[in-house]
């Protein structure tokens, strides 16, 4: 006779073999009793919200993460798809918070925007979940303000992407990476006179910066000088 931990691990096995054949009623059943046996079975309750997710259950999908956490709070794989998924809810799931780290979900959204197909809608949209719940966690990290405006840029909502650089460049005046960005935005809002200033300011942070150099070069022999 299977002892409860046997029986949930094998509760667990056969319900996602359910989920293979897109069973998930079924499969939740099975989750639900692996779980009930065995409540510190990760293994179930991370079946149990994927299953859920697949429902289009994302609150309880996004519950059952939660439970992955509190077994193991350093599940990485678990920490992005809970940020995905409350993003796809709509709604904020406070309890989530305590399991998560700003600089992390800032890292988080750097690693999907530089995979393949980086400038793909799919790709930005992804990583902008973790921009946003990164200042969600922290509204003074200027990084995820300055990640977020390139986002943006690429989306096309070059506005939107100027506020954020601008926001880290509160935050954050010396950074150089968001002078330039905004002068690159600048440009592309057809204001050459702004992108001028935020190019010098660049190299004033970043001596040497070729692509404010570059940008610089072109400027000028455009006629575009400071006045």
């Amino acid at each position: 006779m299977m002892n409860p931990q046997q029986e949930a691990f094998t509760l667990n096995e056969q319900a996602c073999v359910l989920c293979g054949q897109n069973k998930f009623d079924e499969a939740l059943e099975l989750l639900n009793k692996a779980i009930e046996l065995d409540p510190e079975n990760t293994n179930a309750w991370y079946s149990k919200a994927s299953c859920l997710y697949s429902l289009g259950k994302l609150e309880e999908s996004l519950r059952a993460y939660v439970e992955v956490l509190k077994l193991s709070p350093d599940d990485t794989m678990t920490k992005r798809l809970a940020i995905i998924v409350e993003s796809e809810s709509g709604s904020r799931y406070p309890e989530l918070d305590e399991y998560l780290d700003a600089v992390e979900c800032n890292e988080f959204g750097v690693q999907v925007q530089t995979r393949s197909a980086p400038d793909s809608k799919e790709a930005l949209e992804g990583a902008l979940a973790f921009y946003n719940k990164a200042v969600q966690l922290n509204p003074n990290l200027a990084q995820a303000y300055n990640n977020r405006g390139f986002v943006y840029s690429k989306l096309g909502r070059l506005q939107d992407a100027l506020l954020e650089y601008e926001r880290s460049i509160q935050e954050k005046p010396d950074y150089a990476i968001a002078w330039f960005n905004k002068g690159q935005c600048c440009l592309d809002l057809l204001d050459p006179g702004k992108a001028l200033i935020c190019f010098e300011k660049t190299l004033e942070l970043n001596p040497g910066d070729k692509d404010a150099i570059h940008g610089l070069d072109i400027l000028r022999q455009a006629g575009i000088h400071q006045s």
